[in-house]
Formats: structure tokens, C-alpha cells, sequence
């Protein structure tokens, strides 16, 4: 059974490759290629809630429209709140 805390995501700042500041549940990570491995690792139909903290930069639209596409292609589904 999958809590909602479980399947929040909180991207406090999008910096890639390797300084991103993420958090999915219990996690922090630190790139979107991070947060796929985790999402990719629940089951087929997982909905999440996506805040964004970050500041409004045309890299978090891209990262977060890509990182969309992955979700539903992995049966995932992300909104944003």
C-alpha cells in the first residue's frame, strides 16, 4: 500500500547533471536521471504529486515536461499541485 508522502515530488532546483536538488518520499537526489531510477521502481498506475519550489527557468519547464513523458510511458502518472 503506497502512502501519499510515498509518491510526492518536490523539485527544489534543477542544475543537471549532477546538482539538481529533488525529493521523491524519503529521498533526495540529485538528478532528474536519479528520479527516473526511483519512479521507475513503483508500480504501474502510481499517481504523484509534483510541487515545484524551483525558480521558473526554461530548463525546469523542459526537465519537468520530459521527466512527465517519462511517467506515462512507465504506466505513471504526475500532477502537479
Amino acid at each position: 500500500m503506497i502512502h501519499e508522502d510515498d509518491t510526492r515530488i518536490i523539485v527544489w532546483s534543477i542544475n543537471e547533471p549532477d546538482e539538481s536538488h529533488i525529493e521523491l518520499a524519503q529521498y533526495r537526489l540529485t538528478s532528474i536521471a536519479a528520479l527516473k531510477e526511483k519512479l521507475a521502481r513503483y508500480p504501474r498506475g502510481t499517481a504523484f504529486t509534483l510541487q515545484r519550489s524551483a525558480n521558473e527557468t526554461s530548463e525546469v519547464t523542459a526537465a519537468i515536461t520530459g521527466l512527465m513523458a517519462f511517467a506515462a510511458s512507465q504506466g505513471l502518472s504526475i500532477k502537479e499541485r
